[in-house]
């Protein structure tokens, strides 16, 4: 018996006070656990909030809508990194051309939607294979923007190869031409009668063609593929063996003529007025002028083509090689002060207005060459893209803020 009075004396009872106490002391803890949990819930909530609103949220925002298909502002900038990467975009251009880099975007994300749909209606596609063999052999980074950018222009290519190129006729009525660009009208004439008089319209163009990349024979042409509007209004009427001309004010020559007044010499430089003609034909009618009284200033900011027309033609002073060009120096730097230049032909400056001399070797009804189909697919292709997007629901929500959030979300991830 003392043995278990012993055992139970060993044990030890908790008072009243101290169940209280502890009770107390585990209510406390708990508030504080709580209190703990709910600031921490708190900061993480508002650093989540935060977050999402100024990261989540705003990549998510709508950019661009094409027809039933929706851009983010996340594809957005990363279309803008691929344009900007291709083109090998600085930094600071990308903030100077921020406009002019957000157009190309825009369009180019509308094309490649277009081209996608479009294609898709008319049974076109192409495989991920195909793109990523494509991308592959470019070196492009496997991203889907740039993904994007290669699908498009592959469906354009199979498009064309297997839609727009098939559908031709084998022939068209078609015209052959020969051109040439010569500077004047009274170049026009002499040319012209020389050729009727049994002249070689080839061996002409040697001494009179200002403009090289479109010269002589052009072979067999359906009227849409005679892109030079003049020509394409001459051509309406000309029958097989006809001859003509005809003037455009927006061609571009390999050939001017200056009329240069120096007003004053010093050692290796002189002080000089200058025109910039045309055509040696003008050049003269204004050295008439000029020789009648004619005032050089007045005339200079009508008639020149030269970058100093705003200043009435007034160059400064000059040394040799200022005005690069050999031909321009040779005279003025020997010129009387006071006089004005007969006119001085310079091939190595480039002049507006001509006139086309048109030769219509044939025409009629005549087999279309591949070169001519191809253009001719490239054509339909062009004009079916231009109904696509002509019939479609395109919203572009783009504006200055999101152009430049765009524009760091480039940078930050570069």
């Amino acid at each position: 018996m003392n043995k278990k009075l012993h055992k139970q004396e060993g044990k030890q009872v908790p008072t009243k006070r101290q169940l209280s106490k502890w009770q107390r002391e585990k209510r406390t803890r708990q508030v504080i656990v709580r209190v703990a949990a709910a600031f921490f819930i708190g900061i993480i909530g508002y650093v989540g909030y935060n977050y999402y609103h100024e990261e989540i949220k705003p990549s998510h925002e709508i950019a661009i809508e094409v027809n039933n298909t929706s851009f983010n502002m996340r594809y957005y900038a990363e279309m803008m990194d691929a344009l900007v990467s291709l083109q090998e975009i600085t930094p600071e251009q990308l903030h100077s051309w921020a406009n002019l880099i957000a157009d190309q975007v825009n369009q180019r994300i509308i094309e490649d939607a277009l081209i996608e749909h479009g294609a898709s209606d008319i049974g076109i596609t192409i495989t991920p294979q195909e793109v990523d063999n494509k991308i592959e052999a470019i070196h492009w980074p496997d991203k889907k923007a740039y993904q994007d950018i290669v699908r498009a222009s592959l469906l354009k290519e199979k498009l064309i190869e297997e839609h727009f190129i098939p559908n031709l006729p084998d022939g068209m009525e078609q015209m052959h031409l020969q051109v040439m660009l010569v500077e004047s009208e009274q170049v026009a004439s002499t040319v012209t009668n020389n050729i009727t008089g049994g002249g070689n319209f080839t061996d002409l163009i040697g001494g009179f063609s200002c403009n090289h990349q479109l010269e002589g024979d052009l072979g067999w042409l359906p009227q849409e593929l005679i892109l030079n509007e003049p020509i394409a209004n001459a051509t309406s009427n000309l029958s097989a063996g006809d001859i003509t001309s005809t003037y455009d004010a927006s061609a571009t020559k390999n050939i001017g003529y200056w009329l240069i007044k120096v007003t004053d010499s010093h050692e290796d430089e002189i002080n000089a007025k200058v025109m910039l003609l045309s055509s040696e034909q003008e050049a003269l009618q204004i050295k008439t002028s000029l020789t009648s009284g004619g005032n050089f200033t007045q005339l200079a900011e009508t008639f020149s083509q030269h970058e100093s027309h705003d200043n009435g033609g007034d160059v400064g002073w000059i040394k040799k090689g200022n005005m690069n060009s050999t031909q321009f120096d040779e005279v003025a730097f020997n010129a009387t002060i006071g006089e004005i230049t007969n006119p001085v032909k310079d091939t190595s400056v480039q002049t507006t207005g001509g006139w086309w001399i048109i030769n219509m070797l044939g025409e009629g009804q005549h087999a279309l060459s591949e070169s001519n189909k191809e253009k001719l697919g490239a054509n339909n292709f062009n004009n079916w893209f231009q109904k696509q997007k002509e019939s479609s629901s395109i919203n572009i929500y783009i504006d200055d803020a999101k152009i430049a959030q765009a524009i760091a979300m480039v940078l930050k991830e570069s």
